[in-house]
């Protein structure tokens, strides 16, 4: 099994989220990490974080040596989140899926605040696969274009982090009939990123919500 990811310890979430940033790209084939605001899922800390996310340990230690409580997100692998909270059924369209249990033991595997589950493949070979929110019900496919929050992050009002449960020989890519499914998946026009809104934004404002409502 791979070497996990160090914990938190008693010398304070600097180090320790330095830490995180750090082993996750020296563990998982891909993976590229940047800094997301403290407590929180977003904005990031890194306007262009697509092209800026980066497995480079001189900018890790240089982020979070500017920003040593930072998040960490994760961009470039291909990420199953399960999400159960107020009674979403995340768990049962997961076992829908009928993924094997060997395809299952090839994953790294998440727990988050919520009490929801993040599987973490590797891309397969060819064409990154691309992220779908709600491709099922209580199911997010993070991938090329998403990101999650990693190991060791926390959510404000929280005290439960990101903690890893499960750790493989070695990842595995994304099972194939996962993969055809997220291919599978029409394209949709990209979101509004609410880490980069316009300085002064209102929420409210009529052509805000006009843009919101056409993407949806």
């Amino acid at each position: 099994m791979m070497a996990a990811i160090p914990q938190a310890s008693g010398a304070g979430p600097a180090p320790a989220m330095l830490a995180h940033a750090l082993a996750i790209v020296a563990k998982l084939p891909g993976a590229r990490v940047f800094p997301i605001r403290a407590g929180g899922k977003f904005p990031p800390l890194v306007k262009a974080w697509p092209d800026e996310a980066t497995a480079d340990t001189h900018q890790i230690n240089a982020w979070w040596g500017r920003w040593p409580d930072a998040n960490i997100g994760i961009t470039g692998c291909a990420v199953l989140d399960i999400d159960v909270r107020d009674g979403k059924p995340g768990m049962l369209s997961f076992e829908a899926l009928n993924l094997s249990p060997d395809e299952k033991r090839a994953a790294l595997v998440v727990s988050t605040p919520s009490g929801g589950w993040h599987f973490y493949f590797a891309q397969p070979d060819g064409e990154p696969l691309r992220s779908h929110n709600g491709f099922r019900l209580g199911l997010d496919f993070k991938a090329a274009g998403g990101y999650v929050l990693g190991p060791g992050s926390r959510i404000d009002g929280n005290d439960r982090p990101y903690a890893i449960k499960f750790e493989p020989g070695a990842l595995g890519a994304c099972p194939a009939g996962l993969a055809e499914i997220i291919r599978s998946m029409p394209a949709r026009e990209k979101a509004p990123n609410r880490g980069e809104l316009a300085p002064g934004a209102e929420l409210d404002d009529p052509a805000m919500i006009a843009q919101a409502v056409a993407w949806l």
